[in-house]
């Protein structure tokens, strides 16, 4: 009975060494001015495909982490909607950028596209 519960023991045992060292990593990795900058002109440039009302809806949910629910009562529509909208301009977003994506990559320069 005890070597049960030891062995039961040892298996919820973490090690926490590991963990320190992977902290410290991710402490001292800081995000660049370059690196930010990337980042918010892609989000613009998602947002800038996007319809007002698909915009409205991604904002909310995303950027204010809102429920559908609660953007379903804002917006004064039902929440299958709310659904229907997140869903179609995520597939806007990514035909987008397939299409971007592969452009570069047939001409080499993505100031053709």
């Amino acid at each position: 009975m005890s070597r049960n519960c030891e062995t039961r023991e040892q298996e919820r045992t973490v090690s926490y060494s590991a963990l320190s060292e992977e902290w410290q990593v991710l402490e001292t990795r800081e995000v660049s001015a370059l690196e930010r900058l990337i980042h918010k002109e892609t989000v613009s440039e998602i947002l800038a495909i996007l319809t007002n009302q698909q915009r409205m809806v991604i904002c909310r949910f995303f950027l204010e982490q809102k429920t559908q629910r609660q953007i379903s009562r804002e917006l004064g529509i039902t929440a299958p909607a709310v659904s229907r909208i997140l869903s179609r301009a995520i597939q806007r977003a990514r035909r987008y950028y397939s299409y971007f994506v592969s452009t570069i990559a047939i001409t080499g320069d993505e100031r053709r596209v």
